[in-house]
């Protein structure tokens, strides 16, 4: 146990080991410095610890779709089981509670986020389930080690066989963020254990989505944000002092992780040549982590220098270089996380990982083809539909067909398209059944707008004060980006709103973001949405206020009412 004090401005970084937390810091809102005793791989500022609580108890071991079984680890944030889903998965369940304080809310928005992002490396969201207590999500269940124990093993081989070995796990790890960064999604908390290493298939996978947001290199340079979320020893310098996250941020993460690496295996190495030759004891002993400063950013790249200084010159330059290069304190000279996939590092063969990358972006870029030659008609219908609504019309657009028929493909060409044109303001989200929540299509869609409306670009959403009040009972998150109250809101219990009550409020909500520009939302597997989203999308349609233009884009294989229909026959 230490004291340590925890405030706005970040405490210096300790030399302990910090592998086995998910560590991030929240400002106090009262800009208070407060003093509590912690270990030193306590979340800063975390208010909720997973680590110090029992894990959940569910009747019948069930929460709804998932049959839980044993416990398998526990986080800063929540519990994960080994579990079944209703398809009779084995699968692997991570359980947080408080699913509407704001890590809750960021932790769900990053999930939803990477449901559709697909990559050998990057580990598979499946489901996620929600009640007034618990946010479930379910993974893949992948038998293997986290990279901080597979670098105790690897501190057991001749210094050339380890840093390869390395080399090819970070490669792929640069292979994930690059198709993460490629969907405008960045990772925010890499690090060794949200690194798990199957050894079976010689594969790294990136995992832990709590921290997920979205960026845009266009219009959102600085990719700044307005809190403070970190994990010490693999942060980059610009998170701390200014608050920006990029996809550069990831990368400095990724070099430290190497970094640390390389820094075991070099000690290992020197004591062999010192002649110890029992190095049984490394098995279990913790790899040290990368002495860093926070408040002091000469000091902190000082001691990172200092750690490239001192690997041993059996280490090849060019990888040091590499290492060098990824934790620049400038965000310009790091590397993309695609070059690093491609780089041969050391001198030796690629690895496979970047040909079953590039297998995924040709299948993907197969379909886009195929769509685009099956009917040019269909992309002029497209062009000409989002041309109406751009210059204000209210419409919907319905893209139907069979299985395997390229629909999910002309959905994801539509959105990248309006994504190009600024004025545009285009929100995606996704049918979802399975959940509860009345408005669990809706849901999604309003954390995407929040996500957007909190950059630095956006004024709040002017509301009156009972559509704020009704909104905010209804979504939490909504409370970040809606104009503050003109008078001084109730502390007392609140009426729970009816459906109609949130239904109006939403078609007010919606009008003050179509006031900064044409509006499009996007559904795929509109079959599967809620009833409550169903109704809204009609309210918004027949809303008659003079607003600029509003574009509603589904998908199904059945037909759906829609002013535009796409029909698309199956890709052979």
């Amino acid at each position: 146990m230490m004291l340590v004090e925890i405030g706005w401005t970040p405490s210096r970084m300790t030399l302990h080991d910090d592998f086995h937390d998910d560590d991030w810091l929240q400002p106090p809102g009262d800009g208070d410095t407060r003093s509590r005793k912690t270990r030193s791989s306590d979340t800063h500022g975390a208010k909720f610890r997973a680590r110090r609580h029992k894990p959940p108890s569910f009747p019948d071991q069930t929460l709804g779709p998932f049959t839980i079984g044993s416990q398998l680890d526990v986080g800063s944030h929540g519990w994960i089981f080994n579990a079944r889903d209703q398809s009779q998965r084995d699968v692997a369940v991570k359980i947080l509670t408080q699913p509407e304080s704001r890590s809750g809310i960021r932790a769900k928005s990053g999930f939803r986020r990477m449901r559709s992002v697909r990559h050998p490396n990057l580990m598979p969201v499946l489901e996620m389930y929600q009640t007034q207590d618990y946010l479930a999500y379910s993974m893949v269940q992948m038998a293997g080690a986290n990279l901080e124990s597979e670098l105790k093993r690897l501190r057991l081989l001749p210094l050339q066989e380890g840093y390869q070995r390395l080399c090819c796990m970070v490669q792929q790890a640069a292979a994930a963020l690059a198709h993460l960064h490629s969907h405008q999604l960045i990772h925010r908390d890499v690090k060794p254990t949200n690194l798990m290493f199957d050894s079976s298939a010689n594969c790294v996978r990136l995992i832990d989505f709590d921290l997920v947001t979205d960026f845009d290199a266009d219009l959102d340079l600085s990719c700044y944000r307005d809190y403070l979320v970190w994990t010490p020893g693999y942060v980059a310098p610009e998170v701390l002092s200014r608050q920006y996250y990029s996809p550069a941020g990831d990368i400095f993460s990724l070099g430290m992780v190497l970094l640390v690496g390389l820094r075991a295996l070099s000690r290992s190495e020197r004591r062999r040549e010192h002649n110890q030759s029992d190095m049984s004891d490394l098995v279990d002993a913790d790899v040290t982590p990368l002495r860093r400063d926070s408040k002091d950013s000469d000091l902190d790249r000082k001691l990172i220098q200092h750690a490239l200084d001192g690997l041993h010159p059996s280490i090849p330059g060019c990888l040091i270089d590499t290492v060098a290069e990824m934790v620049s304190p400038d965000l310009s000279d790091r590397p993309l996380a695609a070059s690093l996939a491609d780089r041969a590092w050391d001198g030796s063969t690629l690895n496979k990982t970047t040909n079953r990358s590039a297998s995924l972006t040709t299948t993907t870029n197969r379909f886009h083809t195929q769509v685009q030659k099956q009917d040019a008609a269909l992309l002029d219908r497209l062009h000409t539909w989002m041309l109406h609504v751009q210059r204000g019309r209210k419409s919907r657009l319905h893209i139907q067909g069979p299985t395997r028929c390229g629909k999910s493909t002309l959905f994801a060409i539509a959105v990248d398209q309006l994504r190009q044109h600024r004025w545009s303001q285009v929100f995606e989200s996704y049918g979802d059944l399975a959940s509860p929540h009345p408005w669990a299509t809706l849901e999604p869609l309003l954390e995407d707008i929040v996500s957007r409306y909190r950059r630095r670009d956006r004024e709040p959403v002017a509301v009156d004060d009972d559509t704020r009040e009704v909104l905010v009972h209804a979504f939490r998150s909504l409370d970040l980006i809606l104009s503050r109250p003109r008078k001084q809101e109730s502390t007392t219990d609140q009426i729970q709103p009816s459906n109609d009550e949130v239904r109006s409020a939403l078609v007010t909500f919606f009008r003050g973001v179509r006031s900064i520009g044409p509006l499009f939302l996007a559904i795929e597997q509109i079959e599967r949405t809620d009833a409550s989203t169903l109704s809204l999308l009609r309210e918004l349609i027949k809303d008659d206020h003079d607003e600029p233009g509003l574009g509603i884009i589904t998908t199904s294989t059945d037909s759906f009412p829609a002013d535009e229909t796409l029909t698309m026959p199956r890709i052979e």
